[in-house]
């Protein structure tokens, strides 16, 4: 059996940096720059990133042998940037004392540490509920990482609570696979209880009973999301397989901003092992040797949403765009397939494709976001 600290995390997690962490390394990381680029630009700019669960900053096993983990990433990232050098504040917070030391430590020890304009700040803090009134009032704008290694101090209304700020965007890790077996089990209603809060749990539990293990998956995920939307956010998520075949973990992103959300969709795609026809599977499978499962693949699973989401409609594409932020499709994806189903004579488009100007390259035609985009309804294709 696994053993945990009193916080909640894996005793040994941090002795071995796993593939799975390395992904979530690059979303984190990539968000982290595209973030700043957008939100610190301006002469009196500053902008925040906050690591609640911060760890001890770097990966060592039994023989010494270390590894960067998030926190020296984003360290390092901010002092080669000089504009994230001057506008960036730095906070990295972690419960346990012996994680707290070392982290320490090792942001100290980033080279050119000391030329961040904002000493970053480390404290040594346990996450609670009472954290919800202080991430609602962060006084700057601040991507907020939340990886717990569990879930003990996280929970969905603190979530809500850093979306509540302006351009506040928040990064967390779900541990699904803890939160699925926790919902059978009346001795652990109080900490599922603080995770979703009461009524959002107690609609849960009764949801699920049975439900199939993909049901189950489906409707836990949605209560998650719905939660993000309830506070006006726009959620994301990429899947996290274990070495036994089962979805463990999720990568949730939370932001109110439409464009954030575009830029958050092209790292998840990046950070697929599996991009097929330009469209990532938006999760990793350890036992595939970093290629991820999936049904279908590339442009016809967002063809077939489309027919079936849209049938019958008639929707500028820039407002198809927007109906279909919480997908983990790009907006290239949707361009794409819109061709492709025009082509086919299954869309109808205005202006038609002969009077709109090629793209670069010379292949494809243009889709601008005011096209008017006609969609038959099911049957309809033929007659």
């Amino acid at each position: 059996m696994t053993r945990h600290t009193k916080l909640g995390v894996e005793a040994e997690f941090f002795k071995e940096l796993r593939g799975g962490s390395r992904i979530k390394q690059k979303i984190v990381s990539e968000y982290f720059v595209a973030y700043n680029r957008v939100m610190a630009p301006g002469p009196k700019a500053k902008v925040g990133y906050a690591d609640l669960f911060a760890g001890p900053g770097l990966y060592r096993n039994v023989e010494g042998v270390t590894a960067k983990s998030i926190p020296v990433l984003v360290c390092e990232t901010a002092i080669h940037d000089e504009l994230f050098r001057q506008k960036v504040h730095l906070w990295f917070n972690d419960g346990d004392p012996d994680n707290y030391d070392q982290l320490k430590t090792a942001i100290d020890s980033v080279p050119g540490a000391a030329t961040l304009r904002y000493k970053p700040t480390i404290t040594n803090s346990i996450i609670d509920g009472k954290w919800v009134s202080k991430l609602s009032k962060l006084r700057v704008p601040t991507l907020v990482f939340l990886d717990p290694c569990g879930y003990k101090g996280l929970s969905l209304k603190l979530v809500a609570a850093v979306l509540r700020g302006f351009g506040n965007d928040c990064i967390f890790f779900f541990n699904y696979s803890r939160i699925n077996m926790k919902l059978d089990l009346a001795i652990m209603n109080k900490s599922v209880d603080e995770f979703f809060e009461p009524d959002r749990a107690k609609a849960l539990r009764a949801k699920i009973q049975i439900r199939s293990a993909f049901e189950r998956e489906e409707i836990i995920l949605a209560a998650v999301k719905s939660s993000i939307t309830d506070a006006g956010g726009i959620p994301l998520d990429f899947g996290f397989y274990s070495d036994r075949g089962r979805r463990s973990h999720y990568l949730v992103y939370a932001s109110k901003d439409r464009k954030a959300a575009g830029m958050m969709k092209s790292i998840l795609r990046s950070a697929s092992p599996d991009i097929t026809e330009g469209v990532g599977s938006g999760e990793y499978d350890p036992r595939a040797g970093g290629e991820s499962r999936s049904l279908f693949s590339g442009l016809y699973e967002v063809e077939q949403r489309l027919l079936s989401v849209f049938a019958g409609r008639e929707v500028r594409f820039g407002i198809l765009l927007e109906e279909e932020a919480q997908t983990r499709y790009t907006e290239s994806n949707y361009r794409d397939a819109l061709l492709k189903l025009e082509g086919e004579e299954r869309v109808i488009v205005d202006p038609p494709a002969e009077t709109r100007r090629l793209q670069a390259g010379g292949e494809k035609r243009t889709l601008p976001k005011n096209a008017l985009i006609r969609f038959m309804r099911e049957g309809d294709h033929g007659n």
